[in-house]
């Protein structure tokens, strides 16, 4: 039986992988500021609100992608080594 080595993880792919949930809730969290805030267009008095709904919303998605994106790259990156 073959053992493949496996390299240890960089930290921070470490912190994206262990936290794959937090990355997918950022997310989530992103897009419901930004529905939030879009309502919050409607009346004047919330406007300001609505404008910090969409830049908090924004970051949150942001952040997201990135923890994705890094798990991503990880994982084509070790389906593409050889094995052995």
């Amino acid at each position: 039986m073959t053992r493949r080595r496996v390299a240890p993880l960089h930290p921070v792919r470490a912190v994206a992988r262990n936290y794959e949930g937090v990355h997918t809730g950022l997310g989530l969290a992103g897009n419901l500021a930004f529905l939030v805030g879009s309502v919050f267009f409607l009346l004047e008095s919330l406007k300001t609100a609505g404008v910090w709904l969409f830049i908090v919303g924004a970051a949150g998605m942001l952040i997201g992608s990135i923890g994705r994106a890094i798990i991503d790259v990880h994982d084509a990156h070790d389906t593409d080594r050889p094995e052995g």
